[in-house]
Protein backbone atom coordinates (compact mmCIF):
# COMPACT_ATOMS: atom_id res chain seq x y z
CA UNK A 1 0.00 0.00 0.00
CA UNK A 2 1.15 3.41 -0.79
CA UNK A 3 2.43 5.35 1.96
CA UNK A 4 1.57 2.94 4.71
CA UNK A 5 4.04 3.20 8.05
CA UNK A 6 4.30 0.09 9.66
CA UNK A 7 4.16 0.54 13.82
CA UNK A 8 4.56 -2.11 16.14
CA UNK A 9 4.83 -2.61 20.04
CA UNK A 10 6.86 -5.68 21.39
CA UNK A 11 4.47 -7.39 24.08
CA UNK A 12 8.30 -8.56 25.85
CA UNK A 13 10.18 -5.58 27.07
CA UNK A 14 13.95 -5.75 26.77
CA UNK A 15 16.93 -3.99 27.52
CA UNK A 16 20.27 -3.62 26.20
CA UNK A 17 22.77 -3.95 29.48
CA UNK A 18 25.52 -1.55 29.45
CA UNK A 19 28.91 -3.28 29.85
CA UNK A 20 31.89 -0.97 31.76
CA UNK A 21 34.98 -2.46 32.91
CA UNK A 22 36.65 -0.77 35.65
CA UNK A 23 39.61 0.23 34.81
CA UNK A 24 42.62 -1.79 36.26
CA UNK A 25 46.15 0.57 37.36
CA UNK A 26 49.23 -1.12 39.05
CA UNK A 27 51.71 0.94 40.70
CA UNK A 28 54.65 -0.80 41.07
CA UNK A 29 56.96 -0.69 44.15
CA UNK A 30 59.58 2.11 43.81
CA UNK A 31 57.66 4.45 41.14
CA UNK A 32 57.86 8.11 42.04
CA UNK A 33 54.19 8.58 41.55
CA UNK A 34 54.12 12.41 42.83
CA UNK A 35 56.58 13.13 39.39
CA UNK A 36 54.88 10.95 37.07
CA UNK A 37 52.42 13.16 35.21
CA UNK A 38 52.11 17.07 35.75
CA UNK A 39 53.69 18.05 39.16
CA UNK A 40 53.70 21.68 38.29
CA UNK A 41 49.62 22.01 39.31
CA UNK A 42 49.33 25.50 40.45
CA UNK A 43 50.85 26.81 36.57
CA UNK A 44 48.46 24.31 35.16
CA UNK A 45 45.63 26.10 37.31
CA UNK A 46 46.40 29.35 35.39
CA UNK A 47 46.73 27.86 31.95
CA UNK A 48 43.14 26.58 32.41
CA UNK A 49 41.35 29.69 34.25
CA UNK A 50 43.04 31.72 31.18
CA UNK A 51 41.78 29.26 28.48
CA UNK A 52 38.13 29.44 30.10
CA UNK A 53 38.40 33.14 29.79
CA UNK A 54 39.52 32.89 25.82
CA UNK A 55 42.99 34.99 26.51
CA UNK A 56 45.25 33.64 24.04
CA UNK A 57 48.27 36.07 24.98
CA UNK A 58 48.02 35.11 28.90
CA UNK A 59 47.98 31.14 27.66
CA UNK A 60 51.03 31.46 26.00
CA UNK A 61 52.57 33.54 28.65
CA UNK A 62 52.18 30.99 31.19
CA UNK A 63 52.73 27.84 28.66
CA UNK A 64 56.38 29.52 28.80
CA UNK A 65 56.77 29.40 32.13
CA UNK A 66 56.00 25.82 32.44
CA UNK A 67 58.61 25.29 29.62
CA UNK A 68 60.65 26.97 31.26
CA UNK A 69 60.32 25.74 34.38
CA UNK A 70 60.02 22.40 33.30
CA UNK A 71 63.22 21.78 31.52
CA UNK A 72 64.79 23.27 34.74
CA UNK A 73 63.45 20.67 36.76
CA UNK A 74 63.90 18.02 34.48
CA UNK A 75 59.72 17.23 35.14
CA UNK A 76 59.46 15.81 31.20
CA UNK A 77 55.39 15.25 31.03
CA UNK A 78 55.03 18.90 32.39
CA UNK A 79 57.82 19.71 29.63
CA UNK A 80 56.32 18.15 27.05
CA UNK A 81 52.87 18.99 27.33
CA UNK A 82 53.39 22.97 27.72
CA UNK A 83 55.40 22.57 24.57
CA UNK A 84 53.04 20.75 22.50
CA UNK A 85 50.50 22.54 23.77
CA UNK A 86 51.78 26.04 22.67
CA UNK A 87 51.92 24.94 19.28
CA UNK A 88 48.29 24.27 19.04
CA UNK A 89 47.17 27.72 20.91
CA UNK A 90 49.73 29.67 18.47
CA UNK A 91 48.20 27.55 15.33
CA UNK A 92 44.54 28.87 16.83
CA UNK A 93 45.40 32.08 16.72
CA UNK A 94 46.86 31.93 13.35
CA UNK A 95 47.16 29.08 11.46
CA UNK A 96 50.35 30.09 9.54
CA UNK A 97 52.35 30.22 12.55
CA UNK A 98 51.81 26.41 13.31
CA UNK A 99 54.53 25.50 11.13
CA UNK A 100 56.93 27.89 12.91
CA UNK A 101 55.85 26.32 16.33
CA UNK A 102 56.03 22.92 15.53
CA UNK A 103 59.79 23.49 14.29
CA UNK A 104 60.49 25.15 17.43
CA UNK A 105 58.80 22.15 19.17
CA UNK A 106 61.14 19.83 17.29
CA UNK A 107 64.25 21.88 18.28
CA UNK A 108 62.85 21.83 22.22
CA UNK A 109 62.57 18.06 21.85
CA UNK A 110 65.71 17.41 20.48
CA UNK A 111 67.77 19.75 22.95
CA UNK A 112 66.07 18.25 25.98
CA UNK A 113 67.54 14.81 25.48
CA UNK A 114 65.17 12.62 26.59
CA UNK A 115 64.57 8.99 25.32
CA UNK A 116 60.87 8.75 26.32
CA UNK A 117 59.87 12.44 25.76
CA UNK A 118 61.81 12.12 21.82
CA UNK A 119 60.18 8.33 21.23
CA UNK A 120 56.82 9.76 22.20
CA UNK A 121 57.34 12.66 20.12
CA UNK A 122 58.23 10.50 16.94
CA UNK A 123 55.61 8.09 17.38
CA UNK A 124 53.83 9.86 14.39
CA UNK A 125 56.98 11.11 12.12
CA UNK A 126 59.03 7.98 12.44
CA UNK A 127 59.15 4.46 10.84
CA UNK A 128 58.21 1.47 13.34
CA UNK A 129 62.17 0.46 11.92
CA UNK A 130 63.68 4.21 13.00
CA UNK A 131 61.45 3.85 16.50
CA UNK A 132 63.08 0.68 17.06
CA UNK A 133 66.63 1.77 16.61
CA UNK A 134 65.97 4.34 18.65
CA UNK A 135 64.76 2.32 21.47
CA UNK A 136 68.00 0.05 21.07
CA UNK A 137 70.33 2.79 21.18
CA UNK A 138 68.74 4.48 24.15
CA UNK A 139 68.28 1.16 25.61
CA UNK A 140 70.25 1.90 29.08
CA UNK A 141 68.46 5.17 29.84
CA UNK A 142 65.17 3.88 28.94
CA UNK A 143 65.68 1.20 31.34
CA UNK A 144 66.76 3.65 34.08
CA UNK A 145 63.11 5.09 33.90
CA UNK A 146 59.66 4.53 34.51
CA UNK A 147 57.73 7.68 33.18
CA UNK A 148 54.09 6.30 33.33
CA UNK A 149 52.12 9.44 31.90
CA UNK A 150 53.64 8.83 28.93
CA UNK A 151 52.28 5.22 28.45
CA UNK A 152 48.93 6.31 26.99
CA UNK A 153 49.34 5.75 23.59
CA UNK A 154 46.43 2.57 22.83
CA UNK A 155 48.02 0.31 25.00
CA UNK A 156 45.60 -1.72 27.77
CA UNK A 157 45.99 0.20 31.11
CA UNK A 158 46.38 -3.29 32.64
CA UNK A 159 49.62 -4.30 30.55
CA UNK A 160 51.16 -0.76 31.03
CA UNK A 161 50.33 -0.96 34.65
CA UNK A 162 52.53 -4.29 34.84
CA UNK A 163 55.50 -2.05 32.45
CA UNK A 164 58.73 -1.93 34.24
CA UNK A 165 60.65 1.06 32.88
CA UNK A 166 60.32 3.05 29.08
CA UNK A 167 62.26 0.52 27.58
CA UNK A 168 59.35 -2.21 27.97
CA UNK A 169 57.12 -0.02 27.29
CA UNK A 170 58.51 1.53 24.10
CA UNK A 171 58.77 -2.62 22.55
CA UNK A 172 55.32 -2.88 24.02
CA UNK A 173 54.17 0.07 21.50
CA UNK A 174 56.16 -0.92 18.95
CA UNK A 175 55.21 -4.53 19.23
CA UNK A 176 51.14 -4.53 19.41
CA UNK A 177 50.53 -0.93 17.87
CA UNK A 178 53.24 -1.09 15.15
CA UNK A 179 53.63 -4.66 14.54
CA UNK A 180 57.38 -4.11 14.39
CA UNK A 181 58.32 -8.09 14.22
CA UNK A 182 61.73 -7.19 15.27
CA UNK A 183 60.63 -5.09 18.58
CA UNK A 184 58.30 -8.33 19.64
CA UNK A 185 61.65 -10.64 19.57
CA UNK A 186 63.28 -8.10 21.34
CA UNK A 187 60.63 -7.27 23.83
CA UNK A 188 60.45 -11.48 23.75
CA UNK A 189 63.86 -11.82 25.33
CA UNK A 190 63.57 -9.21 27.84
CA UNK A 191 60.02 -10.41 28.97
CA UNK A 192 61.35 -14.05 28.75
CA UNK A 193 58.79 -16.42 30.23
CA UNK A 194 57.33 -14.30 32.74
CA UNK A 195 53.03 -14.74 33.67
CA UNK A 196 51.15 -13.26 32.04
CA UNK A 197 53.29 -10.82 30.05
CA UNK A 198 54.99 -14.15 27.84
CA UNK A 199 51.57 -15.45 27.43
CA UNK A 200 50.01 -11.99 26.68
CA UNK A 201 52.92 -11.47 23.74
CA UNK A 202 52.02 -14.77 22.62
CA UNK A 203 48.70 -14.16 22.21
CA UNK A 204 49.51 -10.74 20.14
CA UNK A 205 51.62 -12.29 18.02
CA UNK A 206 48.57 -14.79 17.07
CA UNK A 207 45.86 -12.16 16.65
CA UNK A 208 48.01 -9.97 14.59
CA UNK A 209 49.21 -12.50 12.17
CA UNK A 210 47.72 -12.17 9.12
CA UNK A 211 45.32 -14.84 8.13
CA UNK A 212 43.36 -15.81 4.55
CA UNK A 213 40.24 -14.04 4.41
CA UNK A 214 38.52 -17.26 3.38
CA UNK A 215 36.81 -20.83 5.43
CA UNK A 216 40.49 -21.67 5.57
CA UNK A 217 42.07 -18.79 6.98
CA UNK A 218 39.36 -18.85 9.41
CA UNK A 219 39.93 -22.45 10.78
CA UNK A 220 43.41 -21.40 11.26
CA UNK A 221 42.60 -18.56 13.37
CA UNK A 222 40.32 -20.63 15.35
CA UNK A 223 42.88 -23.69 15.34
CA UNK A 224 45.78 -21.05 16.95
CA UNK A 225 43.09 -19.72 19.23
CA UNK A 226 41.84 -23.09 20.95
CA UNK A 227 45.26 -24.18 20.92
CA UNK A 228 46.43 -21.23 23.05
CA UNK A 229 43.06 -21.74 25.44
CA UNK A 230 44.58 -25.22 25.90
CA UNK A 231 47.92 -24.07 26.61
CA UNK A 232 47.13 -21.63 29.26
CA UNK A 233 43.94 -23.77 30.56
CA UNK A 234 43.39 -23.08 34.02
CA UNK A 235 44.34 -19.01 34.32
CA UNK A 236 42.91 -16.68 33.15
CA UNK A 237 45.05 -15.89 30.03
CA UNK A 238 42.97 -18.96 28.72
CA UNK A 239 39.93 -16.84 28.69
CA UNK A 240 41.44 -14.60 25.46
CA UNK A 241 41.79 -17.96 23.32
CA UNK A 242 38.36 -18.74 24.36
CA UNK A 243 36.22 -15.56 23.45
CA UNK A 244 38.39 -16.08 19.98
CA UNK A 245 37.03 -19.43 19.51
CA UNK A 246 33.05 -18.23 20.69
CA UNK A 247 33.11 -14.87 18.76
CA UNK A 248 34.42 -16.78 15.94
CA UNK A 249 31.59 -19.26 16.69
CA UNK A 250 28.80 -17.12 16.49
CA UNK A 251 30.34 -14.61 13.62
CA UNK A 252 30.18 -18.29 11.68
CA UNK A 253 26.41 -19.02 12.68
CA UNK A 254 25.94 -14.93 11.42
CA UNK A 255 27.21 -16.02 8.10
CA UNK A 256 25.30 -18.80 7.74
CA UNK A 257 22.04 -16.76 8.73
CA UNK A 258 22.86 -14.18 6.05
CA UNK A 259 23.35 -16.33 2.97
CA UNK A 260 22.27 -19.76 3.31
CA UNK A 261 20.17 -20.85 0.37
CA UNK A 262 19.42 -23.59 2.63
CA UNK A 263 18.50 -21.99 5.48
CA UNK A 264 16.25 -20.15 4.00
CA UNK A 265 14.30 -23.00 3.03
CA UNK A 266 14.31 -24.85 6.21
CA UNK A 267 12.86 -22.01 7.46
CA UNK A 268 9.90 -22.84 5.80
CA UNK A 269 7.34 -20.66 3.65
CA UNK A 270 6.52 -17.29 5.27
CA UNK A 271 3.06 -17.51 7.08
CA UNK A 272 0.68 -15.09 6.29
CA UNK A 273 -0.25 -12.91 9.86
CA UNK A 274 -2.80 -10.43 8.43
CA UNK A 275 -4.01 -8.16 5.18
CA UNK A 276 -6.56 -5.83 4.80
CA UNK A 277 -9.26 -5.53 1.68
CA UNK A 278 -6.91 -3.16 0.61
CA UNK A 279 -4.13 -4.83 0.29
CA UNK A 280 -5.22 -8.17 -0.88
CA UNK A 281 -6.69 -6.01 -4.05
CA UNK A 282 -3.19 -5.07 -4.29
CA UNK A 283 -1.24 -8.80 -3.38
CA UNK A 284 -0.12 -7.30 -0.10
CA UNK A 285 0.26 -9.22 3.08
CA UNK A 286 1.79 -9.80 6.10
CA UNK A 287 3.60 -12.62 7.16
CA UNK A 288 5.71 -14.48 9.87
CA UNK A 289 8.48 -17.06 9.31
CA UNK A 290 9.85 -18.97 11.66
CA UNK A 291 13.66 -20.00 11.90
CA UNK A 292 15.60 -23.21 11.36
CA UNK A 293 15.91 -26.01 13.94
CA UNK A 294 19.34 -26.99 12.93
CA UNK A 295 20.79 -23.25 13.31
CA UNK A 296 18.67 -22.40 16.48
CA UNK A 297 20.26 -25.76 18.22
CA UNK A 298 23.83 -24.09 17.23
CA UNK A 299 23.19 -20.65 19.11
CA UNK A 300 21.78 -22.65 22.27
CA UNK A 301 25.04 -24.33 22.35
CA UNK A 302 26.72 -21.54 21.97
CA UNK A 303 24.72 -19.66 24.78
CA UNK A 304 25.90 -22.62 26.91
CA UNK A 305 29.73 -22.46 26.11
CA UNK A 306 29.50 -18.46 26.86
CA UNK A 307 27.88 -19.18 30.16
CA UNK A 308 29.66 -21.71 31.36
CA UNK A 309 33.22 -19.47 30.43
CA UNK A 310 31.65 -16.87 32.01
CA UNK A 311 31.16 -18.94 35.24
CA UNK A 312 35.11 -19.76 34.66
CA UNK A 313 35.63 -16.17 34.25
CA UNK A 314 34.28 -15.25 37.73
CA UNK A 315 36.02 -17.83 39.48
CA UNK A 316 39.35 -15.95 38.83
CA UNK A 317 39.16 -14.07 42.11
CA UNK A 318 42.96 -13.53 43.22
CA UNK A 319 46.27 -11.50 41.88
CA UNK A 320 46.83 -11.07 38.62
CA UNK A 321 44.31 -13.70 37.10
CA UNK A 322 41.47 -11.53 38.56
CA UNK A 323 42.63 -8.51 36.58
CA UNK A 324 43.37 -9.96 33.75
CA UNK A 325 39.61 -11.92 33.80
CA UNK A 326 37.92 -8.17 35.01
CA UNK A 327 39.17 -6.67 31.44
CA UNK A 328 37.39 -9.74 29.51
CA UNK A 329 33.67 -8.95 29.00
CA UNK A 330 33.02 -10.90 25.66
CA UNK A 331 31.31 -13.63 27.35
CA UNK A 332 28.77 -11.56 28.75
CA UNK A 333 27.97 -9.42 25.74
CA UNK A 334 27.56 -12.47 23.63
CA UNK A 335 24.95 -13.79 25.97
CA UNK A 336 23.46 -10.23 25.46
CA UNK A 337 23.15 -10.90 22.07
CA UNK A 338 21.83 -13.76 21.98
CA UNK A 339 19.02 -13.06 24.33
CA UNK A 340 17.97 -9.89 22.91
CA UNK A 341 14.70 -9.24 21.86
CA UNK A 342 13.92 -7.48 18.54
CA UNK A 343 11.54 -7.70 14.93
CA UNK A 344 12.82 -7.28 11.76
CA UNK A 345 10.25 -6.32 9.18
CA UNK A 346 11.23 -6.85 5.50
CA UNK A 347 9.02 -6.28 1.90
CA UNK A 348 9.20 -9.62 -0.88
CA UNK A 349 7.01 -9.51 -3.40
CA UNK A 350 4.32 -7.65 -2.01
CA UNK A 351 4.24 -9.11 1.50
CA UNK A 352 5.55 -7.59 4.52
CA UNK A 353 7.65 -10.03 6.65
CA UNK A 354 8.46 -9.64 10.61
CA UNK A 355 11.25 -11.71 11.49
CA UNK A 356 10.66 -12.16 15.39
CA UNK A 357 13.90 -12.77 17.39
CA UNK A 358 13.55 -14.19 20.98
CA UNK A 359 9.86 -13.17 20.71
CA UNK A 360 6.67 -15.21 21.14
CA UNK A 361 4.83 -12.61 19.51
CA UNK A 362 4.35 -8.92 18.94
CA UNK A 363 1.33 -6.72 18.61
CA UNK A 364 1.14 -4.58 15.14
CA UNK A 365 -0.48 -2.09 13.36
CA UNK A 366 -0.45 -0.69 10.17
CA UNK A 367 -1.45 2.64 9.78
CA UNK A 368 -1.69 5.42 6.35
CA UNK A 369 1.09 7.89 6.50
CA UNK A 370 -1.40 10.74 7.01
CA UNK A 371 -2.22 13.13 10.31
CA UNK A 372 -4.76 11.39 13.08
CA UNK A 373 -4.70 8.35 10.97
CA UNK A 374 -6.49 5.31 12.28
CA UNK A 375 -4.53 2.00 11.86
CA UNK A 376 -5.91 -0.13 8.84
CA UNK A 377 -5.05 -3.00 10.62
CA UNK A 378 -4.64 -4.19 14.20
CA UNK A 379 -3.16 -7.47 14.77
CA UNK A 380 -1.00 -10.04 17.38
CA UNK A 381 1.71 -11.69 15.19
CA UNK A 382 2.26 -14.93 17.12
CA UNK A 383 5.31 -17.10 16.64
CA UNK A 384 4.59 -20.68 17.32
CA UNK A 385 7.51 -21.77 17.05
CA UNK A 386 9.57 -19.78 19.61
CA UNK A 387 12.51 -20.05 18.32
CA UNK A 388 15.82 -19.18 20.10
CA UNK A 389 17.71 -16.00 18.61
CA UNK A 390 16.98 -17.20 14.65
CA UNK A 391 14.74 -15.00 13.02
Amino acid sequence: MKNMLITSALVAIFCLAAMTTAAVVRKDKGQNQIKDGLVLTDLWKRYTAANKADRPKEMMAVLDTIVSKAKAERLHYDFYTSASQKVVVAGNRDWKQRDEYSAWLDKEVDEYAEPIVTFHHNLSKESPASLTDFVIVNKARLQAARNGAFYDDGLDDLWTGMVKDDYEYALWFLAVIKRSEKAMSLLSEYVGDSYPKAAYLEYRRMVDKDYKSNDDGRAERMAAARAFSDKYAGSAMSLYGKALVLRGQFDSLSRVGESSAALRQAQGPAVPVAESAEATEQSSSTMVRPGSPTIEASYKTLYNACSQAEKERLSYSKGIDKEIAGKVNDFKQLMESLDRKEMGISFEKGAAVLALRNLSKADVEFVMDAKNAKPLIRKTVNNPKKSFYVQ
